[in-house]
């Protein structure tokens, strides 16, 4: 069998930060995850079979890469998803203190929608996610909410994330 380690995500963000579970707020270890896949299987496409020296591993070929582990959810979290979890986290916090030095006082909240329109403040499958809900609350004005729809990676481990863009909210916030 064929092996192939890889790495995807900013390292400096997976190794500099600590990072915890946004379910049950453990913080979380690094693990391998090895997935087994054959030029021949329906998630082939996602996979690059090529060798560092040319030319195309044969067969079944080992994907081993890191992810980050909850040892209390046993939640398995692409670094991928975690870290635009924690950015999402940080733009939000940006955006308050960005505010608050204006004089604004504004709270933001977070929800999930799901794709069945319920709607939750834990993931437990990301599949169903469709919608990262930012519920913004400033006294003496109407409720806002900002929805981020969850993208999916294209190649590798397809990992979910959110797209949080701090300028765009900070333009909504204004003018409003």
């Amino acid at each position: 069998m064929n092996f192939y380690h890889y790495s995807v995500g900013n390292p400096f963000k997976i190794k500099f930060r600590r990072h915890f579970c946004f379910n049950c707020m453990t913080e979380l270890t690094i693990e391998n995850r090895e997935v087994v896949v054959s030029q021949k299987d329906e998630k082939a496409k996602y996979y690059d079979f090529s060798t560092p020296l040319g030319g195309d591993f044969i067969g079944s070929t080992k994907f081993i890469h890191k992810i980050f582990y909850c040892s209390r959810c046993q939640e398995q979290i692409e670094f991928v998803t975690q870290l635009s979890l924690e950015d999402v986290d940080i733009v939000i916090h940006k955006v308050i203190k960005y505010f608050k030095k204006r004089g604004r006082t504004i709270v933001i909240a977070k929800t999930y929608e799901m794709k069945n329109g319920e709607r939750s403040n834990k993931i437990s499958d990301y599949s169903k996610v469709s919608n990262l809900c930012l519920i913004i609350k400033e006294h003496g004005k109407n409720q806002k909410e900002y929805k981020i729809p969850i993208k999916r990676e294209n190649e590798w481990e397809r990992a979910y994330y959110f797209a949080l863009n701090k300028k765009e909210l900070i333009n909504l916030l204004k003018n409003n």
